[in-house]
């Protein structure tokens, strides 16, 4: 029996006496404790002197280092029992004689004992403590303290699920309550909150909780709050009957990040820096579905848990030419912000012309500037906006697939970088590790080499971090097939995280993966190393496998949806598509829980691109060439109603359906257009943005029309 309980999930972490009634505390929360914890944290419990030394005493010199590791390890001794360090220049912990509050928590979770892995984990790991001069420990802890969390908030989740399952709605709402503890601005389990209350009869705490919900709401997204989020609280408040019980063998929805812990790690450190008013940026880099999407949704998560203000944007190819989209839709997010009214005159002035709420905002104090409004000037006014905000309440700026965005958009991702470094801004961006473009390929890889960003650049998972990644969607069977099938996924996906989840889901379609009260159970052929596993060859055959089955109709909605290349409305999706409104819902409503689009902004878009392109390669050609042509007629209707950005997008998706006429008419509409709001060059700059993105077969014919706008930066007359 453990002579010592080793607490690291506490309030107050310590070592006690394990064998008294009332546990006598043997050692706090020191440099002392800090080498038993780390000791107990590997896998066979030991370390050398020097790789504790670069943990614990980074700074110090080898002499006076050694000589502080030799007065701990004495300490330990004297404080606890000789016997339980051993070694010299190896340093082992005598794990049976300590019982490690870690190793209990996931041993409880492997045998199913929810409840009681609740129990032992009282707080985060390590998460009110630290120690001086000990970076690298620092960093290690937070790493094991994410992937902790990450553990405890599947737990409750589990134990959320369960409750429904039963219908003991007070206890649902009681287990969604600690995921609100744990991150007060997590919404989702808010907004499952006022559903369970409404469920239990409690209507005036349900409303309540869906008040808070919506102020949390307001200081995040500013005034106006998501039409989704409203609409997602409007259905909680009013169930009209319990909802269906979830069946328990249904494939979990949300696997926890893994893998990623150091990157995380990082971006918190900086974050901190961030706080203090020495911001910075950060570039997450890797392949098509890799995880840098998710990587920058936890990070959001993990930034709101401070006071701040968090954006988020996304560049699309089709919108190349209108360079600061991303930035003047997150500017529009936060036009409310305090401490925009710090921006001087003439920034308020410029990006008052651009977004109607900061022209009202400010009509008592500036006029929105008249057109033309050179490019140059936009810049520097989103720079100085942004800047203002941030002197006020710490900001962080996250645009996602930088790749698709043009060498200006990347530019001013490169002079927001250089000027957080003053203030209180973090900037994080996410890239491919292959451009679209050329220009933009080298403009990202001199935005990397500039010394402005922190580059992260994501890596392949390994067989252990796919088994964290199995055990995350459900628990793993006690014996070796959870490491053999992870060894076995790794072989077959080369641990790209989209590959490896959608091979999953398709062996759990094929009824070769199943879930039992939260556990994964296993066929035979599984089971069996030597046999294959039952799915397609190729990862892109795996992946039109699971698009197959969709069904015909919404495989043509998710087609419509990817033809369109970002976020749309039912009834885009109606035009597009030609089905019916109640058709196109439910074909995205079996497309959301497949988990094959995304919502911004309360619209659902596609998440990978990767799966936009095997469904694109599924449907006929003449299909994706009427989806273009009707994409064209509404970015023209969208232009015509006031939106000029859209003459761009209407002339790409005539170019890409083949109508070589009809691109060059939208294509001059847009030089016009930006022509007349921000003068020839801009416009001349349009046109070369715009021809860089059209299929080749059109793109001669347009570049020989507009040969002479192009060389003289002149657009009006060619255009008409």
């Amino acid at each position: 029996m453990p002579r010592f309980h080793l607490r690291t999930l506490a309030r107050a972490p310590n070592l006690t006496l394990a064998e008294q009634e009332q546990a006598k505390e043997c050692l706090r929360f020191s440099k002392q404790l800090a080498v038993l914890i780390y000791l107990a944290s590997r896998p066979q419990a030991r370390a050398t002197r020097e790789e504790l030394i670069g943990l614990l005493w980074e700074g110090s010199s080898p002499h006076d280092a050694r000589q502080a590791l030799r007065q701990v390890v004495y300490q330990i001794r004297h404080g606890t029992h000789r016997d339980l360090l051993i070694g010299d220049e190896v340093l082992e912990l005598q794990r049976s004689d300590v019982a490690f509050d870690v190793d209990d928590f996931r041993a409880h979770l492997a045998a199913g004992e929810l409840v009681e892995a609740s129990r032992v984990y009282e707080a985060d790991f390590l998460a009110n403590v630290a120690l001086s001069g000990a970076r690298e420990f620092e960093h290690w802890a937070e790493g094991m303290r994410q992937q902790l969390a990450a553990e405890w908030r599947q737990l409750l989740r589990s134990l959320v699920a369960q409750a429904v399952d039963a219908g003991e709605w007070s206890d649902a709402a009681h287990y969604a309550a600690r995921l609100i503890e744990r991150d007060p601005y997590d919404v989702e389990p808010r907004i499952k909150m006022v559903e369970l209350l409404a469920l239990s009869g409690n209507q005036v705490r349900a409303r309540a909780e869906a008040e808070e919900v919506r102020r949390l709401a307001g200081e995040i997204h500013g005034e106006r709050i998501p039409r989704v989020l409203e609409g997602a609280l409007t259905r909680a408040l009013a169930p009209a009957s319990a909802p269906e019980r979830r069946h328990p063998r249904g494939f979990p929805r949300h696997p926890e990040l893994v893998g990623r812990a150091a990157e995380f790690g990082m971006v918190v450190e900086q974050w901190k820096h961030v706080l203090s008013g020495a911001g910075g940026a950060v570039l997450i880099s890797g392949e098509a579905g890799i995880g840098k999407t998710r990587l920058a949704r936890d990070l959001e998560r993990r930034f709101q848990r401070d006071p701040c203000l968090v954006l988020q944007s996304a560049c699309y190819a089709i919108e190349q030419s209108d360079p600061f989209a991303p930035f003047l839709e997150m500017l529009r997010e936060a036009h409310a912000a305090p401490g925009l009214s710090a921006a001087s005159p003439s920034c308020l002035e410029v990006v008052g012309a651009f977004i109607p709420e900061i022209a009202s905002r400010f009509k008592a104090a500036v006029t929105p500037r008249s057109a033309p409004i050179p490019r140059q000037a936009l810049s520097a006014s989103l720079l100085d906006a942004f800047v203002a905000i941030a002197e006020e309440l710490a900001l962080a700026l996250v645009v996602e697939d930088l790749d698709r965005a043009s060498p200006a958009t990347i530019e001013f991702v490169h002079r927001l970088a250089r000027t957080a470094r003053t203030t209180h801004l973090l900037v994080v961006v996410t890239a491919r590790d292959v451009a679209v473009r050329a220009d933009t390929g080298r403009a990202l890889r001199e935005l990397a080499r500039s010394g402005a960003v922190m580059e992260l650049a994501l890596s392949h998972l390994d067989a252990a971090d796919i088994m964290h990644f199995v055990g995350s969607i459900a628990r793993l069977p006690a014996d070796e097939t959870g490491r053999t099938l992870a060894e076995r996924v790794h072989e077959k996906t080369a641990g790209v995280p989209l590959y490896v989840l959608e091979l999953l889901k398709a062996l759990y379609d094929a009824e070769e993966l199943q879930v039992q009260d939260g556990t994964w159970v296993f066929s035979n052929s599984l089971r069996d190393p030597n046999r294959p596993l039952p799915v397609p060859e190729s990862t892109e055959a795996i992946l039109e496998k699971r698009l197959e089955i969709l069904g015909d109709t919404p495989l043509q909605v998710f087609a419509a949806l990817a033809v369109w290349e970002r976020e749309a409305t039912v009834q885009d999706l109606v035009h597009l598509t030609g089905f019916g409104q109640d058709v196109v819902t439910d074909a995205l409503d079996a497309l959301k829980r497949r988990r094959l689009v995304g919502l911004a902004d309360g619209l659902p878009r596609v998440l990978h691109d990767e799966l936009a392109m095997v469904t694109l390669r599924m449907v006929a050609p003449a299909l994706v060439r009427r989806f273009h042509t009707r994409s064209a007629e509404l970015a023209e209707q969208a232009a015509a109603l006031g939106r000029p950005s859209e003459w761009s997008v209407a002339a790409h998706h005539a170019a890409a359906a083949g109508d070589a006429e009809r691109a060059a008419l939208n294509a001059g509409r847009a030089a016009v257009s930006i022509e007349e709001t921000s003068g020839p060059e801009s416009a001349a700059e349009t046109l070369r943005t715009l021809l860089q993105a059209i299929p080749e077969q059109v793109r001669k014919d347009l570049e020989a029309t507009f040969k002479e706008a192009l060389g003289e930066g002149k657009t009006g007359s060619t255009s008409g």
